[in-house]
């Protein structure tokens, strides 16, 4: 599951991309975004994201591990809700080093690559006519707000437990949070 958007300006240019994988209970979520809204400085200052959530066992409230890497080696922080542990490194799990491996893979061979020049993240010609596509005048796939373009997400996408982390800017550390309404 992924989301997309693009700067209005600079449409090759990522804003933010948020990736989401069910695995078991866990929900594991990456992210890299603008860290400072700053749409015309440069280079642009981006922020990472990498976290598993679950319900716990009443299913009354989230807790996770979250690091603030999209390839972390080690989750920096503990959270239950909005309350966090921080800096106490809880170790991967075995079975976390492989779905992170891969997400960060897919994110980086299918969805954005990397300008040394510039350290800003582009999003693949691909993705970018997806932005801005539109179908017989109406824009698709993407947030009905003004401006249409600039949004992309797949079919499967939902924002579960994604959209309450984004709006913890104390957890989210990105610019950029899913409105509460999807």
């Amino acid at each position: 599951m992924i989301f997309l958007k693009n700067i209005k300006n600079e449409p090759h240019i990522l804003d933010t991309i948020i990736q989401k994988r069910i695995v078991g209970e866990y929900t594991y979520i990456m992210a890299i975004g603008l860290s400072e809204y700053a749409v015309s400085a440069s280079p642009k200052a981006y922020n990472e994201f990498c976290g598993k959530f679950k319900w716990d066992d009443d299913e009354e409230k989230t807790i996770g591990f979250y690091s603030n890497q999209h390839d972390p080696d080690e989750w920096v922080n503990k959270c239950i809700e909005s309350e966090i542990v921080e800096d106490e490194f809880f170790p991967l799990d075995e079975s976390d080093y492989p779905v992170i491996k891969e997400m960060s893979s897919k994110l980086w061979n299918e969805y954005i690559t990397f300008n040394d020049n510039s350290e800003e993240r582009k999003i693949n010609s691909n993705y970018i006519e997806k932005l801005t596509e539109e179908k017989d005048g109406i824009a698709s796939n993407y947030y009905e707000i003004f401006p249409p373009q600039g949004f992309f997400w797949t079919d499967d996408w939902n924002p579960e437990i994604v959209g309450y982390f984004s709006r913890v800017k104390d957890v989210w550390g990105l610019d950029y949070s899913l409105p509460e309404y999807f």
